[in-house]
């Protein structure tokens, strides 16, 4: 490629990258395309062409670049000896000796995968025993389908096997790499080791036997005719990445709409089950507070007056006694230990979904799409439960009110003890007039009666009516129990909403980069003819 023809591909690409720029003005990507500025900035104020030697574990990477550069000091053999890239300078060309790969070390794959990315040029090194299937698949998924234009093809150590088995080299090699792919590439078949022996003990019949001078020959002129392209390509292959990464990254990113359905669904029941608690509660407690009116008013008659006058100096006592219902404390107790229970449940599940997403999202070599999964709102749930779980009491409906955020005097004490005051001269009176007269002959007593009746109903109607009242506070207290539990679903809800919103985003920006992915699909077609 002329020089000319590289400025032209190269306003090219910097058109289409500008294009890519601008995804960064969406938050869910911003940090990501902030970081692929820079490193095309970098990749542009390059001035050294580089090449990365790479390939399968043991094929003799090192040793080539020992050959190379004649550089003895570099560490060769069977174990491995390259768990870093390393750098070397030959005929002003930088090249970098990069850890097996596909080795079960996924430590150096990662880090040869991510240069092979950035170098211009690779030579991708194999043995005479040919592909395996595990390095041939990922040859034809990596080199094939990514970065074919910049790859040279070396075979080594040849003289392991008789010569005249070349063909048979060539043709196990187009098992793995199509005959047209494979005439794209630049393709040597050497001995490294024959080369350095021959070299280092002056043998020019095995120097000669290596090939090695004839893929010397062979990769000047690949670096002549792919230099300048191989610094374009290497851009493209990084815009490439960085496309598809980030569309694979936003497409599979975590959902986690179950879970919050899971939590409101736990909250939203132990609301009703809790105001369903307090009602029925309260229910208890105006029956027995009813049962215990008709039961006064119908001791005011001549033959019990007396076990009355006996009940009523106590009434006060047997009002609080009624209303210390101790079954409310253990319903509510019993629906947060089951809720809690249940929210501890979807913890667990949201705690493996977020391993596995993030045990995901470590294979996309690029693009982490943050906190995939934000715990924090559901385990705030719980762990509100907790709390007020340690509040829970069984000492009855008044204590428990307390805890219920609202302060709970659930009768008229004033009315009721002017009501028992007021009773006092009659009741005092009672004794003389049985001694008097017959009680079922006087009428004006009757009446009297009658009265004490009417009014002892209208005293306990009136209590029935502010322990209602009463329980209706417990229920709409923001503080009580019934306002933390709807407090969280407020969370939950609003997390939700903003949790669709961006899913709706990530939708539109995954749309957005397949696009773009086509039109570098195109453009690479362009640069690379």
């Amino acid at each position: 490629m002329k020089e000319f023809e590289f400025e032209q591909k190269n306003l090219m690409l910097k058109a289409f990258s500008e294009k890519v720029f601008s995804l960064g003005n969406d938050p869910l990507i911003q940090k990501n395309v902030e970081d692929l500025k820079h490193l095309l900035e970098e990749k542009e104020q390059e001035n050294t062409l580089r090449i990365a030697v790479c390939g399968q574990y043991s094929a003799g990477k090192s040793s080539l670049i020992q050959a190379l550069t004649q550089n003895s000091e570099i560490r060769i053999g069977q174990d491995v000896t390259t768990d870093s890239i390393q750098f070397y300078h030959w005929n002003g060309i930088e090249i970098a000796d990069t850890p097996g790969i596909y080795a079960g070390r996924l430590e150096h794959d990662a880090l040869s995968l991510d240069f092979i990315r950035k170098a211009d040029l690779l030579i991708y090194m194999i043995t005479i025993q040919g592909f395996t299937r595990e390095i041939g698949v990922n040859f034809k998924k990596l080199i094939q389908e990514k970065y074919i234009e910049k790859t040279m093809l070396l075979m080594n150590k040849r003289n392991q096997e008789p010569a005249e088995n070349e063909q048979n080299w060539r043709r196990d090699t187009s098992d793995f790499v199509e005959d047209q792919v494979l005439s794209k590439l630049y393709f040597s078949i050497i001995d490294v080791e024959d080369y350095i022996n021959g070299v280092r003990e002056n043998i020019p019949e095995l120097v000669a036997e290596s090939h090695f001078d004839e893929f010397v020959q062979n990769l000047n002129l690949f670096i002549k005719e792919k230099g300048l392209i191989g610094k374009i390509i290497a851009r493209i292959n990084i815009l490439d990445n960085f496309l598809s990464d980030s569309e694979e990254a936003f497409s599979n990113a975590p959902t986690v709409e179950i879970f919050y359905e899971r939590k409101l669904q736990a909250i939203s029941s132990a609301i009703s089950k809790c105001e369903r608690a307090v009602k029925n509660a309260c229910l208890r407690v105006v029956q027995k507070i009813q049962e215990l009116k008709y039961h006064l008013i119908g001791l005011v008659t001549n033959e019990t007056l007396e076990k009355f006058r006996q009940e009523i100096d106590g009434i006060e006592i047997k009002l609080e006694e009624l209303l210390d219902d101790k079954q409310l404390p253990d319903d509510i107790k019993m629906i947060l230990t089951d809720t809690k229970d249940v929210l501890e449940e979807v913890d667990q599940d949201i705690n493996l979904y977020e391993n596995q997403s993030q045990k995901k999202s470590s294979q996309i070599r690029e693009i982490a799409v943050s906190n995939p999964v934000d715990l924090s709102a559901f385990r705030s749930g719980a762990q509100e439960l907790s709390h007020l779980l340690g509040g829970v009491t069984k000492e009855g409906v008044v204590q428990v009110a307390h805890w219920f955020g609202h302060s709970f005097k659930p009768w008229g004490a004033t009315k009721l003890t002017k009501f028992i005051n007021g009773l006092g001269p009659w009741l005092a009176g009672v004794g003389v007039a049985i001694d008097i007269i017959s009680w079922a002959a006087d009428k004006k007593h009757q009446v009297e009666m009658e009265n004490v009746r009417i009014e002892l109903r209208d005293t306990f109607t009136q209590i029935e009516q502010e322990v209602k009242e009463q329980f209706e506070s417990m229920e709409i207290s923001e503080n009580s129990v019934l306002g933390q539990l709807k407090h969280i679903q407020k969370n939950l809800q609003e997390q939700k909403r903003k949790h669709e919103d961006e899913s709706m985003r990530k939708k539109e920006l995954v749309s957005h980069l397949h696009d773009l992915q086509k039109e570098l699909a195109s453009l690479k077609m362009t640069l690379c003819s």
